[in-house]
């Protein structure tokens, strides 16, 4: 029976890597291409069909929910110098930004001092700096979290973020409360672009954003904080004005005027679900 793994990946803005051949890193933005880890014990435990799930943190957002971040089916292992490199099978899949506390502290992980499950008191990041094997009685909730995570309906989460990370960190929460999955810069496209002047082209970049927006259920602006002067967060705007997609501004001013996080989950649940309701969305 293929085994199930849990692991971290600490850094969630990395440059994507390269696809063989000539095809397009666009052509596999929702899928994971391979899992690189200098724990090379894994090389002794993980064999193909075996599942690796990651999970991981919104880089510098600290503060912000641990989320799965993806599903990686392996087709093969093999060593290179002091990394262990897992390639990815076509059924592995990247998911949306989500939160999944809830869910990770659910699993139970195998160890020497029998199964248990993550601590809540402590960081889960510090608990998976060593990749733990999932008891086969938990693969069912991560079935279930796949299942969840992959038929919700997405929003194209557009946002200026030099300007905005302290309300990002509120909203993504929010947006995940209302029962949609994430696009988000630095958390979507082919694992992962940071910006288009820097890690890739800027046509790459460019067809990345809009076969998310032209993807997406609904589309949400951040709107303040020099939103409409940023050349990227304007472009993601006409594209989704071109596309027809639903498109919801939040006013950064009001939400910052908001007492809480469920004071901000009830407003992007409600401007949301009004435009759902309307049947705007699907």
């Amino acid at each position: 029976m293929p085994k199930a793994f849990l692991a971290w990946q600490s850094n969630t803005t990395r440059k994507a890597p390269k696809l063989d051949g000539s095809g397009s890193i666009v052509d596999r933005s929702d899928q994971p291409i391979g899992h690189k880890t200098a724990q090379l014990r894994l090389l002794n435990l993980i064999r193909e069909g075996d599942t690796v799930w990651i999970a991981g943190r919104y880089r510098s957002i600290s503060d912000a929910p641990v989320s799965l971040v993806g599903k990686i089916v392996v087709a093969d292992a093999t060593r290179n110098g002091d990394m262990a490199y897992f390639r990815a099978s076509d059924q592995s899949v990247w998911f949306p930004w989500n939160d999944a506390s809830y869910p990770l502290r659910q699993i139970s992980l195998k160890s020497n001092k029998g199964n248990r499950c993550l601590d809540h008191e402590t960081d889960v990041a510090f608990q998976l700096q060593t990749t733990r094997e999932v008891d086969e009685n938990s693969y069912d909730l991560l079935s279930r979290c796949e299942a969840d995570l992959m038929t919700r309906p997405t929003a194209f989460f557009s946002y200026n973020w030099s300007a905005s990370s302290n309300l990002t960190r509120k909203i993504l929460p929010a947006i995940h409360t209302a029962g949609f999955g994430t696009w988000i810069d630095r958390w979507s496209g082919p694992r992962r672009f940071k910006d288009g002047r820097r890690y890739q082209p800027e046509e790459l970049v460019k067809q990345l954003l809009q076969n998310a927006i032209a993807s997406a259920n609904v589309f949400i602006a951040l709107i303040g904080d020099r939103y409409e002067t940023n050349n990227w967060t304007r472009y993601e705007m006409t594209v989704a004005e071109a596309l027809r997609r639903p498109i919801k501004r939040l006013p950064a001013e009001l939400l910052r005027k908001l007492p809480d996080q469920s004071a901000i989950d009830r407003l992007v649940s409600d401007e949301i679900g009004a435009q759902r309701a309307y049947g705007d969305l699907m």
